[in-house]
């Protein structure tokens, strides 16, 4: 059968191929298909590097897949920060975070759309996830003051009672702290590396161990979750949430974190 027709199965999108961010071939090159013009990612992405289902630019494809055959190379290694940590200081690291309808994926971004119920509302704006390449979650925070992505924020309880607010990876938790740095075991095509977040935004690549305590979801302190609830927050973008505890291998001791849920 003609490469034509398996790219004829996927979701068409028209548009130059210079700047085609769609899963298959752009529209009208579709006819010129032949089977000695395909290529094996095409299967997965029209576009190198970028992942299954997405709008993603070339230019996204080729630093995201930069950075999913480097997690590959290294998935075995005892120490993966030596060589993971220039890529991110260079390029930026992956970064998960929700996003709005002004997002477009030829202006850096990876989109998927949701699968949340609650972000797919009949009369209020869809909500979709994606992925952004960032040195710092800072950096992130210009998307969503221009109103195109939303990040998630994790609250950790401190002794005195109050809430500290730390910008961190749509759905997903830390593994564990180190001292005020949460840090989580990051997943990228199937393979595993090491970040930390700082609370003042700050990231780094780093080599992850494993915590004598496994993050556990328990009953939320109720002043702490009246003061979560009463934070603002975009419509529909949470639909509750919940408590976890995570062990601080600095301190020795379990830190209490505030999340807000949806279904991803």
């Amino acid at each position: 059968m003609k490469i034509t027709l398996l790219l004829l199965l996927f979701t068409l999108c028209a548009s130059s191929s210079a700047q085609h961010t769609g899963m298959n071939a752009p529209k009208e090159e579709q006819s010129q298909y032949t089977d000695n013009k395909f290529k094996a990612h095409m299967l997965f992405h029209f576009n190198e590097g970028c992942p299954t289902n997405s709008e993603c630019s070339p230019e996204m494809g080729r630093i995201y897949g930069r950075w999913s055959k480097a997690v590959a190379a290294v998935r075995k290694a005892k120490k993966q920060r030596p060589e993971l940590e220039p890529l991110r200081s260079e390029y930026g690291a992956p970064v998960d975070l929700w996003l709005t309808p002004k997002a477009q994926a030829k202006e850096g971004f990876i989109y998927w759309d949701s699968p949340c119920k609650n972000h797919n509302k009949e009369g209020q704006e869809k909500i979709g996830i994606g992925v952004v390449l960032a040195k710092n979650m800072n950096e992130v925070l210009k998307y969503e003051n221009e109103g195109k992505a939303f990040i998630r924020r994790l609250y950790r309880l401190e002794d005195s009672g109050e809430l500290k607010t730390y910008l961190s990876l749509r759905g997903e938790n830390p593994l564990y702290f180190d001292g005020e740095k949460m840090v989580f075991k990051r997943m990228i095509e199937g393979n595993y590396y090491g970040l930390s977040i700082g609370p003042q935004g700050r990231m780094s690549i780093v080599d992850t161990i494993t915590p004598p305590e496994f993050p556990q979801t328990i009953e939320c302190p109720p002043k702490a979750y009246q003061k979560v609830k009463a934070l603002k927050h975009p419509d529909n973008l949470y639909s509750g949430h919940y408590c976890q505890r995570a062990w601080n291998i600095r301190t020795h001791r379990f830190e209490i974190i505030l999340i807000g849920w949806s279904c991803n």
